[in-house]
């Protein structure tokens, strides 16, 4: 299938370019003036295009709990989330990454990197969706989990599970934390992802009460303790990070941070020392987190505050340009699990998305991420569209109507 994109404006390294853009397949293949036939052709008028955002921590089987866990601190809402995660049925499982797919696609996310149990059903979701995807099954200790059966086997038996082999969708593991992980538990699961060659990820250093528990434990701060253990590697993804010493972002060089703004504003977690991660040279990302903590899964919202918090906080204007923000939500997550997108160029994955200019006018690139209105007109996944001017394709509403007539 070919897609062919005509006079329409393109992001790039903060600047905007005139022209076409030729999709053949899952890349974009060509870009400038293209004089060709194509299966669908798109009118760029009035749109700008920017790369697909990489959403790079979500859980997904918790968009059905958004509006319930509101208002309290962070241990409450750790204990009534496992409430509702020891009731959470797979059907609603399903439904949950329906819709949650359904908000990312409609706000310009092309990628997402879950957390969950069961990821098995939202790997089946995202399949029929068409969106990307990293799903990585959430392992604990045995005595610490909702899910029946040992987490890590549960985890082991996903990453061997049979699938389609598109390259669209990838397996990982997600550690739920130093307060629900042995270090035995690490270890094993650090191995387990050296023996798949898979990304491991986990939530690291989010509260003041976790980094008082492992001391209490083990003497260790959150990620002293991890990096005692030697698991912080290029595929080590860390979640959170908010508190975090000088020396322990020096641990953190080789491996990506995900920052969280709403999900740490609103279980009031603090504010990640972003600026001095980028300073460290580390990978920075963004991620919405749940919808549970969150209430969205708007990616441009985490752009925005991402930049808004570190200036106030370090009383800093110049800090966390439009620029790096758009970075850390599109090439450095593509860098980080390990994906030919993130920038329009020829020959990178057909990850992009449309944006109708008028929505923010008069356009500057900027206002892409401090208005508050950016509307979104085509999602385009893997060299399909998925979404177009409040429509979705085809295949995703005939699969919504299971939903609707529950």
């Amino acid at each position: 299938m070919s897609i062919l994109i005509k006079d329409v404006d393109l992001l790039r390294d903060g600047k905007v370019l005139r022209g076409d853009i030729l999709i053949e397949g899952n890349k974009i293949v060509e870009i400038g003036r293209v004089d060709c036939e194509a299966d669908f052709k798109i009118s760029g008028e009035n749109r700008i295009a920017i790369p697909g955002l990489i959403n790079m921590h979500t859980h997904l089987g918790l968009t059905l709990a958004k509006g319930l866990f509101d208002d309290v601190e962070l241990g409450e809402f750790l204990r009534r989330t496992e409430e509702f995660d020891r009731n959470n049925k797979r059907d609603a499982i399903e439904k949950s990454a329906f819709y949650g797919i359904m908000e990312m696609l409609k706000t310009g996310t092309t990628t997402f990197f879950d957390y969950y149990y069961d990821e098995d059903v939202i790997e089946k979701v995202a399949q029929k969706m068409g969106i990307r995807a990293i799903l990585a099954w959430a392992v604990l200790d045995d005595d610490k989990t909702t899910q029946k059966g040992s987490p890590l086997k549960n985890c082991e038996n996903f990453l061997n599970k049979e699938g389609k082999k598109e390259g669209r969708i990838k397996r990982a593991i997600a550690l739920q934390g130093v307060y629900a992980c042995s270090d035995e538990t690490i270890l094993k699961a650090k191995d387990l992802a050296n023996k798949k060659q898979t990304l491991i990820a986990m939530h690291l250093a989010e509260s003041q009460a976790e980094v008082y528990s492992s001391m209490k434990a083990c003497r260790k701060r959150p990620i002293e303790r991890v990096a005692s253990l030697n698991i912080i590697d290029k595929n080590f993804v860390a979640v959170h990070c908010v508190y975090v010493t000088k020396n322990e972002l020096k641990e953190l060089r080789k491996s990506t941070i995900v920052h969280c703004p709403s999900s740490n504003l609103k279980l009031a977690d603090g504010i990640a020392p972003v600026p001095e991660a980028i300073e460290e040279r580390i990978r920075v990302t963004i991620g919405t987190d749940s919808s549970a903590t969150n209430n969205s899964l708007d990616m441009f919202n985490e752009m925005r505050l991402t930049a808004l918090i570190h200036k106030c906080s370090h009383w800093d204007p110049t800090l966390m340009n439009y620029e790096k923000c758009i970075e850390m939500a599109t090439v450095n997550g593509a860098k980080a699990i390990g994906i030919n997108a993130g920038r329009i160029e020829e020959n990178r994955l057909a990850d992009l998305v449309l944006i109708d200019k008028r929505s923010i006018f008069p356009f500057r690139p900027s206002n892409l991420v401090y208005c508050t209105r950016q509307k979104v007109d085509c999602t385009i996944v893997n060299g399909k569209l998925l979404f177009e001017d409040g429509e979705f394709c085809d295949e995703i509403a005939e699969y919504g109507k299971k939903f609707k007539s529950k």
